[in-house]
């Protein structure tokens, strides 16, 4: 191998993992981690994961897993990396978070392109990324679940639901789940998949179901047979939650009439493509 082809190889990984990358704090895990910014190779598999994935909604009518590309994003431009039990504890809020930042290291900008019925010529506004980040960084302590809900039947059944932020893994766990179920059933069971992908145990008195300890058949079952009265609170505090998660992302502003203008930022590949 011709070495001038292997020490330029060599100081290219070095720089980028020493000069392009940047210390962020990680809530979840109470850890700082150093991130580096996207190489060609990784923007190469995104834009083909684009293409194929615009090509299979045509066809399928469905999209394509997006979840387990973003992960393994993540996992790659951790620099220095995660112990794997560390990585599988990441959340669905750090998912959202470290695509923010990976982003912004490429690109510290948001340049969004809008129309306003007094112009002809589209209008832009600018956005750093980094005050975006520290939003969503403050966010952190409205999307953690109240630790029980309590419900309470009129014959002295008392259950007792665990809510927990999801973990990336578990993410991709549904989306693999749900991605072959066809339009008419997808609606109904996301609704009761997404139930899953929160709850951390189940009790009726004093038996106590950890849904660790489930497969995800299992859970789904649990879930179907809860009663509605017990099951609403969880959904209405799941609710929240979602809420709170994607709240960061949201971003108005005013136009030159004075009207606010509204954009929510997609993570999804196109948003590691578009600078």
């Amino acid at each position: 191998m011709n070495s001038d082809f292997s020490k330029m190889l060599s100081q290219l990984q070095t720089i980028t993992n020493n000069s392009f990358s940047k210390e962020f704090y990680i809530k979840s895990l109470q850890k700082k981690i150093n991130l580096r910014e996207l190489n060609v190779e990784q923007q190469k598999n995104i834009l083909n994961f684009t293409l194929n994935s615009a090509q299979e909604n045509e066809e399928k009518g469905r999209d394509n897993n997006f979840i387990e590309l973003n992960y393994n994003i993540i996992k790659d431009n951790i620099v220095g990396g995660l112990s794997e039990a560390e990585l599988s504890k990441l959340t669905v809020w750090d998912r959202l978070f470290l695509s923010l930042a990976i982003r912004s290291l490429s690109n510290p900008k948001l340049v969004i392109s809008y129309s306003e019925e007094s112009k002809k010529e589209r209008s832009s506004i600018e956005f750093q990324l980094q005050d975006i980040i520290d939003t969503y960084n403050e966010s952190f302590s409205s999307i953690i679940p109240n630790p029980t809900l309590y419900s309470k039947s009129e014959t002295g059944t008392t259950f007792t639901i665990n809510l927990k932020l999801p973990t990336i893994v578990e993410e991709i766990e549904i989306e693999k789940a749900t991605s072959s179920l066809n339009a008419n059933d997808r609606v109904g069971d996301l609704f009761v998949y997404e139930l899953a992908k929160y709850i951390e145990c189940i009790s009726v008195n004093d038996l106590i179901v950890k849904f660790d300890s489930l497969n995800l058949d299992q859970k789904i079952t649990l879930i179907k047979n809860l009663p509605t009265h017990v099951a609403n609170p969880a959904i209405n505090e799941i609710n929240d939650i979602k809420a709170n998660l994607f709240k960061p992302l949201s971003l108005v502003w005013k136009d030159s009439n004075n009207q606010d203008v509204y954009f929510e930022i997609s993570i999804n590949s196109e948003w590691f493509l578009n600078y």
